[in-house]
């Protein structure tokens, strides 16, 4: 399976740039970023559930930010979602556009994409390129992206994931070295190399020269 590549708009910004970005949409300064359409697949219910578990030790954690729109079985899910008890700690952002985004990834403490699975996992690739350090699930093609930056999670063990949280919100010097680990991971994933992959590809499956 060949990877894809990252736009080269997601890198870190400087703060000057992103804040009235953050502002205008009504964000607060930092927060755990989930970037996907809001469905069942992305066990949003599981990770409402380690956050709640979470509070219990950080009673000051940052807000969850939900950036994506509604998906499949959206209402049964936001349902399942408020009966967790934390809804002051959600917020739901399904306004973000593609050039705002960026700066929303530059604000985020980490990214976190605790998916049961995923076809390939971008925002965990777009928010290395920004520096932030990714959570994800150790199934899927999520694993292959981020490689050894961040933390890789049990979906169906909320306690890995309230783990994974608490290890980011509280280990700063740890989180430095894997945002530079990050940015140069991020870097092998860029189209050319994308390309270059399909067309040995297709060189192999053809049996000729292109």
């Amino acid at each position: 399976v060949h990877m894809l590549g990252v736009d080269e708009k997601f890198k870190p910004l400087p703060r000057a740039k992103t804040k009235p970005v953050i502002d205008a949409l009504g964000l607060p300064d930092t927060y755990i970023l989930v970037v996907g359409t809001i469905e069942p697949r992305k066990n949003l219910v599981g990770l409402a559930k380690a956050y709640r578990d979470l509070l219990t030790e950080l009673p000051d954690a940052p807000p969850i930010v939900f950036v994506g729109r509604p998906g499949w079985h959206y209402d049964q899910l936001m349902s399942e979602i408020e009966a967790v008890g934390i809804n002051h700690h959600l917020i739901f952002a399904s306004n973000v556009d593609d050039e705002q985004l960026v700066s929303v990834y530059n604000h985020a403490l980490t990214v976190i994409t605790p998916s049961f699975y995923e076809g390939f996992g971008l925002p965990a690739l777009e928010g290395m390129a920004c520096g932030i350090v990714p959570i994800v699930s150790n199934l899927s093609s999520l694993p292959e992206i981020t490689g050894d930056v961040g933390l890789l999670i049990d979906p169906h063990d909320t306690n890995t994931i309230s783990e994974a949280l608490k290890k980011v919100l509280t280990d700063s010097a740890w989180c430095q070295t894997q945002s530079r680990a990050g940015i140069r991971r991020a870097k092998q994933f860029t189209w050319d190399e994308t390309a270059r992959i399909i067309y040995e590809t297709y060189q192999s499956v053809l049996g000729i020269s292109l």
